[in-house]
């Protein structure tokens, strides 16, 4: 949720605290050196306040300014451009300076628009600089008098949130992942079968989950009960490749570190997919998400976290029996994990991306 500043609905502007201060001043000279003609002088400013302060009390409320936001793509990626339009009208037969203000997560951005009668658009472009929820829209108009002495703050909640999401990692050597169980000749499959994992039947309807694709929803159950519904899967067509993502903080040097595995993870789901693999996904102890699509693992690796596991439960540190597990570094208490994992089930192929050549930006820095 976006968290909601206080500010003065209305303020003065530099030049119109220097008017005060003007007329502060002649007020002073006018007791000590009592000059009558100082009177005049020190009226004329105290007039043009009080009048810029009356405009913008007034004018808002009888101009019923009305805003609407426009934001095409509301799953971008990381990097990329997110374009934003909005229409400013109002009622009063005069043209309105004012400025819209803009805010992208925690970037604001001031834009000059004339609003009159006829709707007028302002469009800014943002870039999505980190994946996750991010709201976008215009937080308030600013409505400064004609002498530009006081400006007048309406406030205004037109937006929506985006999820932003991760970027594949373009400079993961080819040759990873290697080989899965499900790809041997035998054709047993994975060694996670998906219905033991999901909780869930193949071939039936379960609630929507985060991750899930439109395309799946059956549309006549879900307003039949009144709840979200999608299509299960059918096992049999498909087969099941299991990829967990570490959330320990403690295997992450860094931030950016904890963002190159969440890239890299979209990359080995997406190349498991070209191969003809279900992608089972996994991030500490989420719950584990099927996806059959690309998109649908960028839903779900955008509102990943890390977790702190020092003095935690095991079971807040968790690692899955997984085909491929990704991690930024192996540390000792991950590897203790990963043997207790594999007693329990199977552990494949471990990508620590910490440890891996990549040919990128963040790697070169």
């Amino acid at each position: 949720m976006r968290a909601k500043r206080k500010t003065l609905p209305v303020a003065l502007t530099g030049r119109g605290w220097g008017f005060l201060l003007c007329a502060v001043i002649l007020v002073v000279l006018w007791r000590v050196l009592e000059l009558q003609d100082l009177r005049y002088l020190m009226v004329l400013p105290a007039v043009m306040l009080l009048l810029s302060l009356l405009f913008v009390l007034v004018v808002p409320p009888l101009a019923r300014m009305r805003t609407e936001v426009d934001v095409p793509d509301a799953t971008p990626t990381v990097g990329g451009s997110i374009a934003c339009s909005a229409t400013v009208v109002q009622r009063l037969p005069l043209t309105l300076h004012t400025q819209v203000l803009w805010l992208f997560g925690d970037r604001a951005v001031r834009q000059d628009a004339t609003v009159a009668r006829t709707p007028v658009e302002s469009r800014v472009a943002f870039r999505a600089r980190q994946r996750g929820v991010q709201w976008t829209g215009i937080t308030g108009l600013v409505l400064p008098d004609p002498l530009g002495l006081v400006v007048r703050r309406i406030r205004v909640d037109a937006g929506r949130d985006l999820l932003v999401l991760p970027r594949p990692l373009d400079g993961l050597p080819e040759e990873i992942p290697g080989p899965l169980p499900a790809r041997s000749d035998d054709g047993d499959g994975s060694a996670v079968d998906y219905s033991a994992v999901s909780g869930v039947p193949a071939g039936v309807l379960r609630e929507f989950r985060t991750g899930d694709a439109v395309r799946q929803v059956h549309w006549k159950q879900s307003a039949r009960l009144g709840k979200l519904l999608v299509n299960q899967y059918d096992a049999p067509d498909l087969k099941d490749a299991t990829v967990h993502l570490v959330a320990d903080a403690t295997c992450y040097s860094s931030e950016a570190s904890f963002e190159t595995a969440v890239s890299a993870t979209v990359t080995l789901a997406d190349r498991l997919l070209e191969d003809g693999y279900r992608v089972l996904l996994t991030c500490g102890d989420r719950p584990v998400e099927a996806c059959g699509h690309g998109d649908e693992v960028r839903r779900v690796l955008a509102l990943v976290s890390t977790t702190n596991t020092a003095g935690d439960t095991p079971e807040d540190a968790l690692v899955l029996p997984a085909d491929v597990i990704v991690t930024g570094t192996v540390t000792r208490g991950l590897s203790d994990r990963m043997r207790d994992a594999g007693d329990n089930g199977a552990t494949g192929e471990l990508v620590a991306v910490e440890d891996l050549p990549l040919n990128t930006p963040e790697a070169r820095r």
